[in-house]
C-alpha cells in the first residue's frame, strides 16, 4: 500500500526496534557459518510474509532468488518455527532477544554470519476513522512505558 494511503487512512505509532539473526539449533552442521554463501543448502522455516521487513529480509538471504535453496517452508507460527529447528534442523531469522530466553539459549544460538540483518521495526498501527478505546490506549502506553525500562541487551550471542 503506497504510504500517502497509509498515512491518510492509519495512525502509526512506533513501538520498538529489534536486531534479527539466523538462528539455528546449537548442534547444526552450519552453526558456525561466517557468511550467508554458506548457508545456501541449508532448509528454512521463514515467516509467510514476503512484504516488507521480511520481503527485504528474502532479499538479503536469497539474492539469487529462492529457485536454488534446497527447503523453504514458510509459516507464522512461533511454536512451530521454535520445533522446526530444535527438532528438524531448519534455520530461521528471529530477534536476537529471543535468546534471553534461558531454555532457548540452552538449545539454540546464532549464527555468527558477517553480513548484518537490517532490524525490525514494530508499530501500533491504528485506523484514523475508528478511535481507540480507552482501554486500547491505556494499554498501549502502558506497553510503551514498559519497553522504554526494558533492560535490551546490547548484544545476544
Amino acid at each position: 500500500m503506497p504510504e500517502t494511503i497509509l498515512a491518510s487512512e492509519f495512525i502509526e505509532e512506533p513501538f520498538f526496534t529489534t536486531p534479527f539473526a539466523v538462528v539455528a539449533h546449537r548442534d547444526h552442521p552450519l552453526a558456525k557459518s561466517t557468511s550467508l554463501s554458506q548457508l545456501k543448502q541449508a532448509k528454512w522455516y521463514l515467516p509467510t510474509a514476503k512484504i516488507g521487513y521480511f520481503g527485504e529480509l528474502d532479499a538479503l538471504l536469497f539474492p539469487e532468488g529462492e529457485e536454488n535453496i534446497q527447503t523453504i517452508i514458510r509459516g507464522d507460527t512461533a511454536a512451530i518455527t521454535l520445533q522446526m529447528v530444535m527438532n528438524a534442523g531448519f534455520l530461521t531469522v528471529a530477534a536476537k532477544e529471543m535468546l534471553r530466553v534461558p531454555y532457548l539459549s540452552q538449545q539454540l544460538c546464532i549464527i555468527p554470519i558477517e553480513e548484518q540483518l537490517p532490524d525490525a521495526s514494530y508499530s501500533f498501527i491504528y485506523s484514523h476513522r475508528l478511535p481507540l478505546t480507552m482501554h486500547a490506549r491505556t494499554m498501549i502506553d502502558k506497553l510503551q512505558r514498559e519497553c522504554k525500562i526494558y533492560p535490551w541487551s546490547s548484544e545476544v550471542e
